[in-house]
């Protein structure tokens, strides 16, 4: 997977429509990070299980009950992965990992929109398999555009363990109807930041400016809401009303994106001629 980090870049721009240096980030190296983290974390879990126990119980005069006992890991059964439309490799790799690492075979569901980058992986996955001599049906994908297939699999009696990464709606169908399964979900949800006072006014701006800014604002973890109370806020540059606060800002983001190669960074469109033009208007 990680040789062809490059391809799955290109298809994650594809399918979600990030920038070159936001999709090679997080659809390839932070994604393959992501997984090899669940893998390290399962191996720990399954290498805290002893592989054998001696057990003894005194019975007095008799000699004492000795039994020896054995423990196996094993998997829980089909593991579910639906994979999300904004970051199809980053949120579907812990999951899918985990679950193979574990010993459990995958149906990767990916969402309709963002299709290419898990086929890409899953096509590797079967091969690493069938090259171990394992079968490589351990690993399969879903495609669909329905959402009735997703509702099947969730619900059916040999899915053990879901992973979803997507909107509430969906989410809250799976908790209330996917009961057999263990759901491991990521919602969506509004970031905010509460801005009641700061003693680094300047560093609060930059730092806002950043999340606001980078990737286009495309990243999950940007913040959305800014709230500001009426009256202002105390700062080590003393007070600050409403409205002063949000001209700082937009300063704040002026500066940063005032410097071209800065701002491409940030905006993650790294060589993008279309990009250069727009900032230079």
């Amino acid at each position: 997977i990680h040789s062809r980090s490059s391809e799955i870049a290109h298809a994650v721009m594809l399918t979600t429509g990030q920038g070159p240096m936001m999709a090679f980030q997080a659809g390839g190296p932070h994604a393959q990070d992501r997984a090899l983290e669940a893998i390290a974390t399962a191996w720990k879990a399954m290498a805290d299980v002893p592989a054998e126990a001696t057990w003894e119980k005194p019975q007095g005069k008799n000699p004492p009950a000795v039994l020896k006992k054995r423990f196996d890991v094993v998997g829980r059964g089909v593991a579910l992965v639906i994979g999300c439309a904004t970051f199809p490799t980053w949120n579907t790799y812990p999951g899918l990992f985990a679950a193979l690492a574990t010993g459990n075979p995958v149906i990767v569901k990916p969402h309709p929109n963002a299709v290419l980058p898990a086929a890409i992986t899953v096509s590797v996955l079967r091969e690493v398999l069938a090259e171990e001599g394992l079968d490589p049906n351990l690993v399969t994908l879903a495609v669909s555009t329905q959402p009735q297939l997703a509702q099947m699999l969730a619900t059916h009696p040999a899915v053990t363990s879901i992973d979803y990464t997507g909107g509430n709606v969906f989410g809250r169908w799976l908790q209330a109807h996917a009961t057999q399964a263990r759901l491991y979900a990521e919602m969506a949800g509004v970031n905010l930041v509460v801005i009641e006072s700061t003693d680094a006014y300047g560093a609060m701006l930059r730092n806002l400016a950043l999340t606001l800014s980078l990737y286009s604002g495309q990243m999950c973890t940007t913040t959305q809401n800014l709230l500001v109370p009426a009256e202002g806020i105390r700062t080590d540059q003393g007070h600050k009303s409403f409205e002063q606060v949000g001209a700082d800002l937009a300063q704040a983001i002026e500066q940063l994106l005032a410097d071209p190669k800065v701002a491409l960074t940030v905006l993650g469109a790294i060589g993008s001629p279309q990009t250069l033009e727009r900032l230079g208007k």
